[in-house]
């Protein structure tokens, strides 16, 4: 009889955490470092688009063979899908089994849980710019050769491996 109590409880309670976040995102999950628990998606929706046009100000920084290259996000087609991204912190919690959406707001509210951005990419933007940095990168592998070197005889000209760039990935 005690089990059947503490199971009904459980239910009760599960029902009444369900029933309080029916139009709100559960509580422990969050999105860039912002908390979304409890708000709604129009409240998400106001907290994530500074904090997200925030992380579009910043430059990307590309590194290849000691070189460094600076994007700018918005200018290379990357942005950031606000509605999208608050579709996907609503969504934590609401599929599966009761036994599944438990345990993934008990992780939320114990742990939090992390929801990564929508991200759109213009990949005619992305693919220019990516071609620009690439005319810096690309050296053309040379293969060992033997040479005249005068006087001094033949000589091995070293080779060099070479480095591409691949933007079909």
């Amino acid at each position: 009889i005690m089990f059947l109590i503490v199971l009904a409880a459980l239910g009760i309670g599960l029902g009444i955490y369900s029933s309080s976040h029916q139009n709100r995102i559960y509580d422990g999950v969050s999105v860039a470092g912002v908390e979304l628990g409890g708000k709604t998606r129009s409240q998400a929706r106001a907290l994530l688009e500074p904090a997200l046009a925030e992380f579009m100000a910043q430059p990307i920084t590309l590194t290849s063979e000691g070189n460094s290259f600076t994007i700018d996000p918005a200018a290379s087609g990357i942005a950031f899908d606000v509605d999208a991204t608050v579709e996907r912190a609503f969504s934590y919690g609401r599929s599966g089994n009761v036994v599944a959406r438990f345990a993934r707001w008990s992780k939320a509210i114990l742990h939090g849980a992390t929801i990564n951005p929508a991200v759109k990419i213009d990949t005619v933007r992305l693919d220019a710019t990516l071609s620009d940095v690439a005319q810096n990168v690309i050296i053309p592998p040379v293969n060992a050769a033997i040479v005249i070197a005068g006087e001094a005889g033949p000589a091995i000209a070293t080779e060099w491996p070479g480095v591409g760039f691949d933007l079909t990935e």
